[in-house]
């Protein structure tokens, strides 16, 4: 009976064991199947790294050239856009420089424009001080130039431009002697038809086509003034205004001449302006 004990132990050690060398086995195995396939996964990994690698290094030697060929130009660029920067930079500062100087001479110009406006209003109130004063040939000359330029919404250069003009009558009358044929206000606002004789811009003289009638005229405060002088003869005038005409060959003539105070008047306005 303790044999039959002894073996069936002994038999169940030794199928025991036979079980787990079985086991052992098996599972060696299966190790030995996953290290395998573990390390063929590794092979292809690094198979396709190595052709990835070698793909990159192809195509980084064919597009190499050309990276190079823009980081180049880029380069160039960057260089031009500085130097453009720079220039930009010191046109600015020149163009605010102009602009500064621009600035000024606006400002001296509406200075000057205000000092004109000024001036010309000073010379337009002597205008009018002095245009009734004129010879009645002159003033109506006077007068055709200023009711075609409107004053009131005149500019200053158009002011100007009309004082030139007036001013350059006044001298062009005053430094010859003009003859005219004209009618004339006499007393009670009669007009008559005379033929004039004009010394510059102060003296003056008229005689009727009847020479019946010799008057002088005179610029005085109160305006051009014909009035009598018993000493001048209808004869002289005629003659006078013959050879300013050429109807008569050039000859000394006396006339007689009134003082008047207010030559020095008109001289002196005409010359300053």
């Amino acid at each position: 009976m303790a044999l039959k004990q002894h073996i069936s132990v002994w038999c169940f050690v030794c199928v025991s064991a036979m079980v787990l060398s079985f086991f052992s086995v098996t599972t060696y195995a299966q190790q030995s199947e996953n290290a395998v396939k573990q390390a063929d996964q590794l092979v292809q990994q690094w198979l396709g790294l190595s052709q990835q690698q070698s793909r990159l290094q192809s195509e980084w030697h064919q597009q190499e050239p050309v990276l190079t060929q823009r980081i180049e130009l880029l380069r160039q660029e960057i260089k031009q856009l500085n130097t453009l920067m720079a220039d930009n930079q010191a046109k600015g500062s020149e163009v605010e420089q102009q602009r500064a100087q621009l600035l000024a001479l606006q400002t001296n110009m509406e200075a000057n424009q205000q000092v004109m406006s000024t001036w010309l209003s000073q010379q337009l109130s002597k205008v009018n001080n002095i245009i009734y004063r004129l010879p009645p040939p002159l003033a109506l000359q006077w007068k055709t130039a200023m009711d075609e330029m409107p004053l009131v919404d005149a500019s200053n250069s158009d002011k100007l431009t009309l004082l030139l003009s007036l001013f350059t009558k006044l001298t062009d009358f005053d430094q010859r002697i003009a003859s005219f044929e004209s009618k004339i206000l006499i007393a009670e606002q009669e007009e008559r038809l005379v033929k004039q004789l004009y010394l510059g811009i102060s003296r003056g003289w008229y005689i009727s086509l009847d020479e019946e009638q010799v008057f002088e005229g005179l610029a005085t405060d109160h305006g051009w003034l014909w009035r009598v002088n018993p000493a001048l003869q209808a004869a002289d005038i005629r003659d006078a205004i013959a050879m300013i005409e050429q109807r008569k060959e050039a000859d000394f003539i006396r006339l007689p001449v009134s003082l008047n105070s207010n030559d020095h008047l008109l001289k002196v306005d005409s010359g300053h302006e």
